[in-house]
């Protein structure tokens, strides 16, 4: 019996999960605690599809590491946006929403850690 296309894409996506962790363990603490509220700001708030009530925890890791470089790299507001609603639109298929990617953004670009300072 032949498996889904989706289990390609969904090995995929472990794959990427992995590395990030990987990634993850060459942060700091507070590097980490951000990489962590962007990942539940795009999980909890963006969720573009609508899952984060019954979909796998990891779908949108694949994007936490660029948000996260923008925000690091102190990019604006409309940068992040543009990004998130390119996911949206190109990645997913959906419809635009500028609108909406420009609250997540601005919840995003609010975020503070103590690199901030």
């Amino acid at each position: 019996m032949r498996k889904p296309a989706r289990c390609g894409a969904t090995k995929a996506r472990q794959q990427a999960s992995t590395n990030v962790t990987l990634k993850q363990k060459n942060m700091t603490s507070d590097q980490q605690k951000l990489y962590k509220m962007i990942d539940e700001i795009l999980w909890y708030e963006w969720d573009p599809i609508g899952i984060n009530n019954v979909g796998a925890r990891n779908e949108y890791d694949n994007y936490v590491p660029q948000v996260y470089n923008l925000k690091i790299t102190g990019a604006e507001k409309i940068d992040i946006a543009k990004y998130l609603d390119k996911i949206t639109t190109v990645n997913m298929g959906l419809g635009s929403d500028m609108e909406f990617s420009e609250r997540i953004a601005e919840k995003i670009i609010a975020l503070k850690y103590s690199s901030d300072s």
